[in-house]
C-alpha cells in the first residue's frame, strides 16, 4: 500500500469514517507519493518499526535517476532490522 500520513484503518472500517474523521485515503496517499512521481523522482518505502501496534514505513525519495542510491539507503535501513522481534497487533 502507499504511504499514508496516519495509521491505516482496519479492513472492516469504512474509509470515510476513520477515528471519527472523514478521510479520503486516495487523496492523502497521492499527497505523499504524487510530488515525487510527477517530478520523476525515485521513491521506495521500507518497514521502519511498530507504533501503537501497527507497522510504520519510511518513505525514501532521491534525486532523479538515482534509483541505486535510494535502494542502498533502503537496504541499509532494512539491515538495521527496525522491526526485529516486533509484530503488529493481531486484531480480530
Amino acid at each position: 500500500p502507499p504511504p499514508l500520513p496516519c495509521q491505516s484503518p482496519n479492513i472492516d472500517t469504512e474509509p470515510d469514517n476513520f477515528n471519527g474523521k472523514t478521510r479520503d485515503f486516495i487523496d492523502e496517499g497521492v499527497g505523499l507519493t504524487g510530488p515525487s512521481t510527477l517530478n520523476g523522482l525515485p521513491a521506495v518505502t521500507v518497514p521502519a518499526g511498530i507504533a501503537e501496534g501497527m507497522p510504520v514505513g519510511l518513505q525514501i525519495i532521491g534525486p532523479a535517476f538515482e534509483e541505486a542510491r535510494i535502494l542502498k539507503v533502503a537496504y541499509a535501513v532494512e539491515k538495521m532490522k527496525p522491526r526485529a522481534g516486533k509484530h503488529p497487533d493481531q486484531k480480530t
